[in-house]
């Protein structure tokens, strides 16, 4: 991102706040008992000039519903697929005849025949499109949990940005002292020229910084107000400019939790082992010969009786001998799909776990380092600096010492945002992964939103339209 970028090239680093992940399931807080969309989106709350904490930040996203419209869509073709699902086949009427002069004999047959289901197609299939009415609630609250991390990982970004702003501004005050202090001592002849211009470079370089640091800032809060479309933000500042928790909290327990269980992906998994089971039961079924049941009336007519008409009711059953065609392809692949999803649901859990694990260890190292420079090395560095900027006064030390203290006053704190940087993206890293997210969100990605949106809309077209009914 531009805001990082910056941080490297200039090799300033900052004790950035920090906004505590929440333990909670990120789809679990205020879950809606049903249909997403049948519901009232809330009201009330604004983006005000104010501090903006996370929670409003989120509740301001939430409310925000651009996809209302596709989400209704993808309700009434479940719900469409479902009616279709529960209809009988229409039944066939024929008319036939044969004779049609009057001296000669005449015939005419009418039947109506229907097709039954004696084998359970209609059933299997109706269960079929159930399910899939059931996968579209979970399928909203797993994109509710999408949207609550980009709008924590949008809101890290903003509080980065934030805090990186407010070093190089104080550094840019540093700077300018250092700057008058040079210049006095120019005038004073106590330093040479060339030493007072070093001074004025490095003043300019941070005035440069500081131009970069406020547009990154910039950058960052409207990307952070476009998940709630607004695209002017008003909100003074993040509560993580405040906040005195600094590192990422994570509750391990919650995330194996929502691995095994709670997680709407984890849902729709078994969603979709389920569907896989329905599918074998249909192709079973339809694998059946279905019976087709006539009944009628012939008339026959001969002229030699005086054109009397000879009535009678007949009663027909037709059906395939399944010699050749049994469906034996059909049931043999969608065994095969519905062992994979089984085993695709133990692969991910396993997979999952260690991976969360492996972050965990990862965390704790990083938390190691951290404290380390938080405790000992910036203390001291920063000490080191302050002193030699006074000493810097009174003519004990040169420029060159006061610009090597303050470079490796700053190589410490740009080594300490870059463990608290690899710390965040970790922790939002690990809660995607306990939601099944892992492949598809970057917490550096700001289009994250826009492309997962995009796909819902292209799988909403994609969607198979149930034909009549077998």
């Amino acid at each position: 991102m531009f805001y990082f970028n910056l941080f490297k090239q200039a090799k300033y680093v900052l004790c950035i706040t920090s906004l505590t992940l929440i333990s909670t399931p990120l789809w679990a807080e205020n879950a809606p008992a049903a249909i997403l969309t049948t519901q009232a989106p809330a009201v009330g709350l604004q983006e005000n000039r104010a501090v903006l904490t996370l929670d409003q930040a989120i509740q301001l996203a939430q409310q925000y519903q651009p996809l209302q419209t596709l989400w209704q869509s993808r309700l009434e073709i479940a719900e469409g697929n479902l009616k279709q699902s529960s209809l009988w086949q229409n039944p066939e009427i024929s008319f036939e005849q044969t004779g049609f002069k009057s001296t000669v004999e005449q015939e005419r047959s009418f039947a109506v025949s229907q097709k039954l289901d004696l084998f359970g197609v209609r059933s299997a299939k109706k269960k079929l499109a159930t399910i899939t009415l059931d996968s579209e609630a979970t399928r909203q609250l797993a994109y509710q949990a999408q949207l609550k991390l980009a709008v924590t990982a949008a809101y890290w970004r903003v509080a980065q940005a934030e805090r990186q702003l407010q070093l190089i501004q104080a550094q840019s005050r540093l700077s300018e002292a250092s700057e008058q202090a040079a210049k006095r001592r120019l005038e004073a002849g106590r330093i040479a020229e060339v030493e007072y211009s070093r001074v004025l470079i490095a003043h300019q370089q941070v005035l440069t910084q500081l131009a970069m640091a406020q547009a990154g800032l910039k950058e960052v809060r409207f990307q952070l107000a476009r998940l709630w479309g607004n695209t002017q933000p008003v909100f003074i500042s993040t509560a993580a400019l405040t906040s005195n928790n600094i590192w990422p909290e994570l509750d391990e327990a919650g995330l194996n939790v929502s691995i095994l269980q709670d997680s709407p992906q984890q849902q729709l998994l078994q969603q979709q082992q389920k569907q896989a089971q329905a599918r074998l039961v249909l192709a079973k079924a339809q694998s059946k010969p279905q019976p087709t049941v006539s009944l009628g009336i012939n008339q026959t007519r001969i002229p030699s009786m005086q054109n009397d008409m000879d009535n009678r009711l007949t009663l027909g059953v037709s059906m395939p001998i399944p010699v050749f065609n049994r469906n034996q392809g059909i049931i043999q692949a969608t065994q095969a799909l519905s062992h994979i999803s089984m085993d695709q649901q133990r692969y991910n859990v396993s997979l999952r776990e260690q991976q969360i694990q492996a972050g965990l260890i990862r965390l704790n190292a990083l938390s190691s380092q951290y404290q380390q420079l938080q405790q000992h090395q910036l203390p001291l560095a920063k000490s080191i600096q302050q002193k030699t900027l006074e000493g810097f006064e009174v003519g004990k030390f040169s420029v060159t010492e006061v610009q090597q203290a303050t470079r490796e006053y700053q190589t410490i704190q740009f080594n300490q945002l870059q463990l608290l940087s690899q710390a965040w993206q970790l922790s939002l890293q690990m809660q995607a992964i306990s939601l099944g997210l892992s492949g598809e969100f970057d917490m550096n990605d700001a289009n994250y939103m826009d492309n997962s949106q995009l796909q819902l809309w292209q799988d909403t077209l994609s969607i198979p339209l149930m034909g009549t009914g077998e």
